[in-house]
């Protein structure tokens, strides 16, 4: 089974999250709507995805936002049948405020329930970050970290989030060349985030 973001010009049914249950040979869009910017497994069963069209989302069912599977090994006649569901909570974004997000989910998912989401402002065109948010839960709740805006001016493509080999405690976002006026020089932002885990 492998899974695939696709972007085209403009939202509508071609864009979202494709699924193909026979390595590559036919697709089916499992998450149609918006741009997707993200998708992956976390485990046998559970993936998660990200739509994040950077100028925010369009119309449709699936606006931008962060969803998830809890079936993703489904095949209805030799074809992809998982449904994703949107992930909401009291600190995350409003889906009309999101723009392009990434995803980092742990590679210990089983034992850490641990995802971090870098999500841009869709408001302004996702030139600024609103911030990176991390779940330690598998979705359920989301706390803000204090990271700060890694990707300024260029969120829209400059937005990368990676987690740890060895778990969720660690995550490394990329960012953009940022300009810094007290000395007139382009510097690199890169920036690594520690997140004290409790018990889970």
């Amino acid at each position: 089974m492998v899974l695939a973001s696709a972007q085209f010009a403009l939202s509508g049914s071609k864009e979202g999250v494709y699924c193909s249950a026979d390595g590559g040979g036919t697709w089916t869009n499992v998450l149609a709507g918006q741009m997707s910017t993200f998708v992956g497994f976390a485990s046998s069963t559970v993936a998660f995805a990200a739509l994040g069209d950077p100028f925010g989302s369009g119309t449709g069912a699936n606006l931008n936002g962060i969803y998830k599977s809890t079936n993703a090994n489904s095949v209805t006649a030799g074809a992809c049948s998982m449904t994703f569901t949107a992930l909401t909570g009291a600190t995350l974004p409003a889906s009309s405020a999101m723009g392009r997000i990434d995803l980092g989910i742990s590679p210990l998912f089983a034992t850490d329930s641990t995802v971090y989401a870098s999500i841009a402002d869709g408001v302004n065109a996702s030139s600024p970050n609103l911030g990176v948010w991390v779940t330690t839960n598998g979705g359920t709740t989301w706390t803000q970290t204090t990271a700060p805006d890694i990707c300024n001016a260029q969120c829209w493509y400059d937005n990368v989030v990676k987690v740890d080999p060895n778990g969720g405690a660690h995550a490394f976002f990329g960012g953009a060349a940022v300009f810094n006026a007290s000395n007139a020089q382009f510097g690199w932002r890169v920036l690594q985030i520690r997140v004290p885990l409790g018990p889970l």
